[in-house]
């Protein structure tokens, strides 16, 4: 990822350049992709960020759980009232990108399954997760970094540290 950012900064500042010139006629197009190009490595520094620098902390304190993930130690945190939590449970397994076969998805119906895209950041460790829980009206994923096992320690953790957590659909 870091190869590819050096060789888009060397693409938008060629493109920039073109566009400072007087003469070109086809700055309409160009404008177009340079904004597009941008994005993408907007986006492309973020998952760079996140890869590198990342963290997803999951606390639990006496009267919430609170989710933060930040990038270079900022970013915002979501805390969700222990009263509120019901279901703390392992949640199914998300799709995942690098953990299928391309080609047995596309020619083996055996293969198929619903594909889940709101849970596609899961392969990059953002969004999403094992840890699953329901507040309100909605289901929180967490951990998405974690692997099955890893969430389950987790998960009886939280259970023996707070009463709450260990009643199904307790609310």
């Amino acid at each position: 990822m870091g190869a590819w950012l050096v060789g888009w900064f060397f693409g938008e500042t060629t493109a920039l350049q073109e566009l400072t010139q007087p003469d070109r006629a086809d700055h309409g197009f160009l404008v177009f992709w340079v904004t597009v190009w941008t994005v993408g490595g907007m986006f492309a520094a973020l998952l760079f960020l996140w890869l590198t620098t990342g963290r997803e902390i999951i606390e639990l304190r006496p009267d919430a759980i609170v989710l933060r993930r930040t990038i270079l130690g900022l970013g915002p945190a979501r805390s969700y009232d222990i009263m509120q939590v019901r279901d703390f449970r392992l949640g199914p397994e998300g799709y995942r990108i690098f953990d299928t076969n391309f080609f047995s998805r596309l020619f083996d119906s055996r293969q198929h399954r619903q594909l889940n895209y709101a849970r596609a950041g899961e392969t990059w460790g953002w969004g999403g997760g094992p840890i699953v829980f329901d507040y309100g009206a909605m289901t929180v994923r967490c951990g998405a970094s974690l692997d099955e096992a890893e969430a389950k320690l987790i998960i009886e953790r939280f259970r023996q540290r707070n009463v709450r957590l260990r009643a199904e659909g307790a609310a």
